[in-house]
C-alpha cells in the first residue's frame, strides 16, 4: 500500500475545503492518491513492474473514485438548487470522459514510463486546485475565479492581468500583483521557461506564449503540491508547468482571438535564459507581462503571428 509522505494537510483544509464536509473529505482523498504516486515515484523509477502497477492502480482507483465523487457533488447541487449545475457537470465529464482516457492511452503507450506517471499527477493536481477553486467554490458563493465580465477591461493587457491575477491568487492563495505591464525581459533571477504555442486555421494567426517563473514560485509549487519544498526543478516540476501553462493559455485564449476558431496546440519546450532573450530580441511579444507575489515573480509573454 502507498503510504502517505507527511503533507500538512492544514495546507488543503486553509484553502481548499469549500466547507461542506462530505465534498472536503473527498477532495482530501483525491490530493491523497497523487501525493501517494508521488511518495513512491524514486522508487520506482527504475523498477518496471512497481511503475506499471504504480500507473495501473492509480489510474483505476481516480476513475472509480472521481465517478463516485462526482455523482456525491452533483447530487448535492440538486439537492441545493445550484443554478450552474450543467455547466459544472460538463466540466466533470470532460474529465471523466477526455481527461483520464487520454492520461490512461499515454500509460499505456508509454509502456507506463515514469514521464506518463508523473504527467498522470500533475494533470490530476492541476485540474483539482482550478475545478475546486473556479468551480466548486461557486456551490457556496466563494468563486476564486469570477466571471469574464468582472475582470474587463478598456485594455488588453490590463484584462489578460487581470485574468492572470484572478486565476493564481484563487488556486493558490497568492498576494499578487502587477509589476511591470510592459516586462522587456529583464532578469529577476534563476527562472525556468516554458514555450508553447497554437495555430488558428481559421483566423489564420499562430498564439505564442512564454511564461518564466522563478525559482521561488517553482519551489512554492513543489512545497503546496507536491510536499517537496527543494524540488525547484524537477521532472514533476516540469509536468506541473506545463499543465499550468496550457491552462493559462486556455483562460487567455477568447481575449487573443475573439472569433470563433479551433486550434491547432503545438508541442511545448523548456527553453534556457539565452533562448528567451533571443525571441525577445528578435521581436518583441505584443503582450509581456511581469508578476510579483509573496512567492516570487513570474512573467507571461504572449505573441499574436499572422501565419503567412
Amino acid at each position: 500500500m502507498m503510504q502517505e509522505n507527511g503533507v500538512d494537510e492544514k495546507l488543503w483544509e486553509k484553502h481548499y475545503h469549500i466547507g461542506v464536509e462530505n465534498i472536503d473529505n473527498q477532495h482530501d482523498k483525491l490530493f491523497s492518491i497523487a501525493r501517494r504516486i508521488v511518495s513512491i515515484r524514486d522508487e520506482s523509477a527504475h523498477n518496471q513492474f512497481r511503475r506499471t502497477f504504480v500507473g495501473k492502480e492509480g489510474i483505476k482507483f481516480l476513475k472509480s473514485y472521481a465517478l463516485n465523487h462526482f455523482a456525491d457533488e452533483e447530487a448535492y447541487m440538486k439537492e441545493i438548487g445550484y443554478p450552474h449545475f450543467t455547466a459544472h457537470k460538463q466540466e466533470h465529464d470532460k474529465f471523466r470522459d477526455v481527461v483520464v482516457p487520454s492520461l490512461e492511452h499515454n500509460l499505456i503507450e508509454s509502456d507506463y514510463s515514469q514521464d506518463a506517471v508523473e504527467r498522470l499527477v500533475a494533470a490530476v493536481l492541476a485540474w483539482l486546485v482550478n475545478h475546486i477553486s473556479k468551480t466548486d467554490m461557486d456551490i457556496v458563493g466563494r468563486a476564486a475565479v469570477p466571471l469574464r465580465s468582472e475582470v474587463e477591461s478598456d485594455r488588453i493587457e490590463e484584462t489578460m492581468a487581470n485574468i492572470i491575477i484572478n486565476l493564481f491568487s484563487g488556486m493558490f492563495d497568492l498576494n499578487m500583483r502587477v509589476a511591470d505591464l510592459h516586462y522587456g525581459g529583464e532578469d529577476f533571477g534563476d527562472a525556468i521557461f516554458y514555450e508553447r504555442s497554437y495555430q488558428s486555421p481559421e483566423t489564420k494567426q499562430k498564439v505564442q506564449f512564454i511564461t518564466a517563473l522563478g525559482g521561488n514560485a517553482s519551489a512554492f509549487l513543489g512545497e503546496m503540491l507536491l510536499n517537496q519544498p527543494d524540488a525547484v526543478m524537477d521532472h514533476m516540476i516540469a509536468s506541473l508547468i506545463e499543465e499550468f501553462s496550457f491552462m493559462l493559455i486556455q483562460h487567455l485564449d477568447h481575449m487573443l482571438i475573439k472569433e470563433e476558431h479551433s486550434c491547432r496546440y503545438a508541442e511545448g519546450s523548456f527553453i534556457d535564459r539565452e533562448k528567451f532573450e533571443q525571441i525577445l530580441q528578435n521581436k518583441m511579444p505584443e503582450f509581456s507581462i511581469l508578476f510579483e507575489t509573496d512567492k516570487g515573480k513570474f512573467a507571461v509573454c504572449a505573441d499574436r503571428i499572422p501565419l503567412m
